[in-house]
């Protein structure tokens, strides 16, 4: 069965890494696909760059939003937690960039993704950005495919204008039954062993 790794908020591409160059190959895995979504220009060039000549990789110079258009990066004063919020905690209102904004299931449409004879993995580090995500992802069942979630943790509650909707982004987590696993290249020891994880899940669907 084909691998599917949807990673959103490459940052600098370190969990790709370990997944195409670790982890699959570790699990025999030869047969999969990599999609890197990354809103920060200068992080995407980058890990295009470092991916070019891998045709089983594509990376996306994109923000998931709930909407399609054009809409402003806040930055980190730090350089790492960038958001499409401005209102997220360590973003400089002041300084930003324009990106083009789409939600993931209209990326998948156009892309033709096959979600339904995969086993399909997404890593989730987005900054707040997961609100509408997972408002996506149900409303168009597409969260019923995605076997295994992983990433940083949630973001939304570091979000002042999100902060309405936080019980009601964790209600909708338990009632789709998502668990995101810890995989992160942030205090690394502490990740899950997601090669086991997905070793598991995926015998179970083949």
């Amino acid at each position: 069965m084909k691998v599917n790794y949807f990673d959103l908020g490459l940052y600098k591409g370190t969990e790709m890494g370990w997944m195409i160059n670790k982890i699959l190959p570790k699990l025999g895995i030869e047969n999969y696909s990599a999609y890197g979504f990354e809103a920060c220009g200068k992080y995407c060039k980058g890990i295009s760059r470092h991916y070019d000549s891998n045709d089983k990789v594509k990376i996306e110079h994109l923000a998931i939003s709930n909407e399609e258009k054009t809409i402003r990066l806040y930055k980190a004063n730090n350089a790492v937690g960038h958001s499409i919020y401005p209102t997220k905690r360590n973003v400089n209102q002041k300084k930003f960039e324009e990106v083009r904004a789409m939600r993931f299931s209209e990326w998948a449409r156009q892309n033709d993704i096959n979600f339904k004879s995969c086993f399909n993995i997404m890593k989730i580090n987005i900054e707040g950005a997961e609100w509408p995500l997972f408002q996506d992802l149900v409303s168009t069942k597409i969260i019923k495919d995605i076997d295994i979630f992983c990433g940083a943790g949630h973001d939304v509650q570091k979000v002042g204008e999100l902060k309405e909707i936080v019980n009601d982004y964790y209600k909708l987590l338990e009632d789709h039954n998502v668990h995101l696993y810890r995989f992160t290249e942030y205090k690394a020891p502490l990740n899950d062993d997601l090669a086991k994880i997905i070793r598991k899940k995926y015998m179970e669907n083949t």
